[in-house]
């Protein structure tokens, strides 16, 4: 593992090699500080790997992380959390039935009438 890294950043030194690549063979191998660090530094970078971090299994070691909660906020993957408003809910669906009752209602009246009128 440390091979790899050391040719990892021997290489960035001479090419781009993605940062996010390189935290995510720190987080392999435990190294979750480093790991954080390359990945803040991605973020810098606007490294596209990013996007990727949420799903890459390396990274599960660092998800109850609050630097890597924040990165993942930062790249747009955070998981948000939507209060939904039950009584908001509750009223669109009473209106509805309102609205369904007021309709057969008027449509009864309404065959009334023509049956009463032509009859």
């Amino acid at each position: 593992m440390q091979e790899t890294l050391d040719k990892l950043l021997l290489m960035k030194a001479e090419k781009y090699i993605s940062s996010a690549n390189i935290a995510s063979v720190y987080a392999a191998s435990g190294n979750e500080e480093k790991a954080l660090e390359w990945l803040e530094t991605a973020l810098e970078e606007r490294d596209p790997n990013l996007t990727w971090i949420k799903f890459d299994g390396e990274f599960k070691v660092l998800e109850q992380n609050p630097r890597f909660q924040t990165i993942l906020q930062k790249v747009g993957l955070a998981e948000k959390s939507v209060k939904i408003d039950e009584k908001t809910d509750i009223r669109k669906n009473e209106r509805k039935l309102l609205l369904t009752f007021v309709f057969i209602v008027l449509t009864i009246m309404l065959a009334a009438g023509f049956y009463f009128w032509f009859r």
